[in-house]
């Protein structure tokens, strides 16, 4: 056991004194607001998923050693098509986006799919009138949904509804699919 301790020390050592370079590049044409999530997919292109709803897809050309510019972008809204209700589970037709906080791209090159994570965008720190009434957001209005090309069309398929979503910024997000399986892994806030 001592042996084992000694190690873990010496390992836990080198780790901390590994050295780790990161590089700035740019990537000009982008019109994300509020980045979520961001994954390239096997199709070359770079997905992003925005706080509000949105997920852009861009096609990159690299010019140069850290310059990159988006040749074609393509944005998908049907994750803002899912309807929002209070937390009495009355609808609430006046919030008309969703939060995303968790994307996962997969498939293949020429057919990728784009699980996404999504839930009420309101945060209880919003006062939602002059009164200090709060934002009454769904506490259970968590979803998984599943994005995939039919055509030229993005479809929606949604997965799993009422999954939890604390009344501050924290809901479900990390996703890993099991392809053996088929199983898809969600981490929850």
């Amino acid at each position: 056991m001592k042996h084992l301790v000694f190690f873990i020390l010496c390992l836990f050592g080198y780790i901390l004194n590994a050295q780790v370079n990161f590089g700035l590049s740019g990537l000009t044409g982008a019109s994300t607001f509020a980045p979520t999530c961001v994954q390239f997919g096997l199709d070359g292109n770079l997905y992003v998923s925005q706080a509000y709803g949105d997920i852009h897809i861009y096609s990159i050309l690299r010019n140069g050693p850290n310059d990159y510019e988006v040749t074609n972008t393509e944005v998908i809204t049907s994750i803002n098509d899912i309807p929002n209700h209070d937390d009495d589970g009355e609808l609430n037709p006046i919030v008309n986006n969703r939060l995303i906080t968790g994307m996962l791209v997969k498939g293949t090159a020429a057919n990728p799919i784009i699980y996404v994570s999504s839930s009420d965008p309101r945060t209880n720190e919003q006062d939602t009138s002059q009164l200090g009434v709060k934002s009454n957001l769904d506490t259970n209005s968590g979803m998984v949904s599943k994005l995939y090309k039919v055509g030229s069309n993005w479809e929606r398929l949604d997965l799993v509804r009422g999954l939890p979503r604390s009344e501050e910024v924290h809901a479900s997000n990390g996703m890993q699919l099991d392809e053996n399986t088929n199983i898809l892994y969600l981490a929850q806030g």
